[in-house]
């Protein structure tokens, strides 16, 4: 049942690239970041700034995450943040 709501959380992109490593399923870096639409170099940074789970090292150095963690970071990607009034408007305030 648990398996089954993850399941439905993990975008299509990501779904038959796992890892079976024991019971769990592990999903690469590389697949997680086409699923977000992101660059691999932008989920770097992202974990780096502490924005997406770090995830686990494999012994290859291998970045993988699990299924919940995987489902985190395409929710992170598409997320809109407003824009302050005073960003980005001085150029056009002399118009």
């Amino acid at each position: 049942m648990i398996f089954t709501r993850m399941l439905r959380k993990i975008p299509m992109a990501m779904r038959g690239r796992a890892l079976q490593i024991g019971e769990s399923s592990l999903f690469p870096l590389e697949a997680v970041a086409d699923a977000a639409g992101a660059a691999r170099k932008t989920l770097w940074r992202w974990r780096k700034d502490r924005k997406i789970p770090l995830g686990h090292k494999l012994r290859n150095r291998r970045i993988v995450f699990s299924e919940t963690e995987a489902a985190q970071v395409p929710e992170y990607s598409h997320q809109l943040e407003p824009i302050a009034p005073e960003e980005d408007l001085e150029p056009f305030s002399r118009l």
